[in-house]
């Protein structure tokens, strides 16, 4: 996320599985924008590693 910081973007990392950071994060949003968002980019992902099986 550093290099999105460097070119002025703000970063935010959130838990979508935890209630409190969700709300965390609005209340900041919030703060930062008066209230009002133009672009919002959910990099969020699920990841399940499961072992290979031979059929």
């Amino acid at each position: 996320m550093k290099p999105l910081q460097a070119q002025g973007i703000e970063t935010f990392e959130l838990d979508v599985t935890n209630s409190d950071s969700i709300a965390s994060i609005r209340s900041r949003i919030e703060d930062l924008t008066g209230g009002k968002l133009d672009i919002l980019v959910n990099n969020a992902c699920v990841c399940i590693v499961m072992a290979y099986a031979k059929s």
